[in-house]
């Protein structure tokens, strides 16, 4: 049996180790084949070779072993001659909130020890560009970015992100598809950067890394920084999660209504639900407070909703289409910028640079212009802001029009082995994490895993549940070889 992996990122790994040993066992002719373009272990985010680029969830969790959440910690201290080989920061990489870089590495490691140990298994550095099932004979023809054609008997996509659409057809090398490339720009050049979430402060900490003096502009429609990530202990939420998971009816309204009601016990009804986001605080006054809050442990709204984080899978199953809808139009945006947070140790950093007002941030926009020479950036009441460089800091992709940014997610919408889902990414069965054709039926054999399962899902885009949803995945796939 030939098995093909697309991906050998943290949810690429953490399923090959959960698949290979059993898929071995059954198939004594198994032959596994791994392909990625990247370096191994990193995917999109952990690829990033700037030393301020920190994760964003402790490393106490971040691990890639289901079995072992301190895996990834106890990594590092077995391991300091690879990091300090890396000139990673010593005092940085033992934090709370280590470079990417230094996880990334971790990832391939820990993929390279399964790869000596799997005499059945290879790792080939290309890219897929099409995967075509044959009907007939319940195999797929695999195309290569060299040219050539292979068959396989199953074929497993988990390959991270998709990038959004370019912001402008405009190909001037003065604008930037992601703050994780390397990015030619002059120190004093004014900067905009379009996002205010995780992905345009990485592309600010890069900026800085490099030692930019010159303007940086953030903008976005809410104009909005993620909160901070704190710590958080004593809060025990087992009763929570038990009223969220034992709701006969399960609606949108229940669902908030559940969250409202435990957020008003932690916070001792603190929080003005009427007033909810709005503030006369300038964003420098507001990031200000909220460093010293979490300081002082005043963070613990945090805790519900990174309780309900863990089952929300489960939450998102049970509501109708149509919630799911309202969700995404009304409440999707607010959720992120407080359950993605962000360390304080770079929270202190954006802080440093708007109150020498280096970085200043905008909301209201409304769009973007190429000039000859430079950007425009409209935002409020036709309000125009003009920038030498532009940095695309919006994130991942999950509609149509960014999936296809990828030659292979996009050849295979064509061919209809897979089709988008309403809510964003691709559409599997949640049972069986097989792909649904563009005629809604389910694709033997093609299997999707990771952020690319978005809509079917919700909580797609950080390690832990990714690590979660490739543990499932193996379950289906092993299930359905037996």
């Amino acid at each position: 049996m030939r098995v093909l992996q697309i991906g050998a990122g943290p949810t690429g790994v953490c399923l090959f180790n959960q698949l290979y040993s059993e898929l071995e066992k059954r198939n004594p002719a198994l032959e596994y084949v791994i392909v990625d373009s990247r370096k191994p272990g990193t995917g999109l985010a952990f690829g990033t070779h700037y030393k301020n680029h920190l994760i964003n969830l402790p490393a106490s969790i971040m691990s890639i072993n289901p079995n072992n959440p301190l895996e990834f910690v106890e990594w590092r201290a077995k391991n300091q001659s690879l990091w300090w080989e890396a000139s990673i920061n010593y005092e940085q990489a033992w934090s709370d909130f280590p470079p990417r870089k230094l996880f990334g590495m971790y990832v391939g490691h820990q993929l390279q020890n399964a790869l000596d140990n799997a005499m059945h298994a290879e790792l080939i550095n290309a890219s897929v560009t099409c995967v075509t099932p044959i009907r007939s004979g319940g195999k797929f023809i695999v195309e290569f970015d060299n040219g050539t054609n292979e068959l396989f008997d199953k074929v497993i996509i988990c390959i991270g992100h998709a990038p959004k659409a370019p912001l402008l057809s405009n190909t001037s090398k003065k604008l930037f598809h992601s703050p994780y490339q390397d990015m030619d720009i002059p120190g004093d050049a004014t900067v905009g950067i379009i996002g205010t979430r995780l992905t345009a402060i990485d592309a600010v900490l890069a900026l800085q890394e490099n030692g930019h003096t010159g303007k940086i502009i953030m903008a976005s429609r809410a104009g909005k920084l993620p909160k901070i990530i704190a710590e958080h202990s004593g809060y025990d939420s087992s009763a929570f999660l038990t009223a969220l998971l034992d709701e006969q009816t399960q609606t949108l309204e229940s669902i908030l209504a559940l969250h409202k009601k435990e957020l008003d016990i932690v916070t001792n009804h603190r929080i003005d639900w009427n007033g909810f986001g709005q503030t006369d605080a300038t964003q420098a006054e507001e990031l200000d407070q909220e460093l010293k809050s979490c300081s002082q442990c005043n963070h613990l709204w945090q805790s519900v909703l990174l309780a309900s984080y863990t089952i929300v899978d489960k939450l998102w199953t049970k509501l109708s289409t149509e919630d799911k809808a309202t969700f995404m139009t009304k409440y999707h945006g607010p959720w992120m910028t407080y359950l993605a947070a962000f360390p304080a140790f770079s929270a202190a950093r954006i802080l440093q640079l708007m109150e020498c007002q280096q970085l200043q941030i905008f909301s209201n926009l409304r769009g973007i212009e190429a000039t000859d020479l430079s950007f425009d950036i409209y935002h409020g009441q036709n309000n125009c802001l003009s920038v030498d460089y532009l940095i695309d800091g919006r994130g991942v992709g999950y509609e149509e029009a960014d999936l296809k940014q990828l030659p292979l997610l996009k050849n295979m919408l064509a061919n209809g082995s897979i089709t988008t889902h309403s809510l964003g990414g691709i559409s599997i069965n949640t049972l069986t994490y097989q792909a649904l054709s563009s005629r809604r039926s389910e694709v033997t054999g093609l299997f999707i895993v990771g952020d690319l399962t978005k809509g079917e899902f919700l909580a797609t885009t950080d390690v832990v549940r990714n690590v979660m949803h490739s543990v499932a995945a193996a379950s289906a796939i092993l299930s359905r070889d037996q």
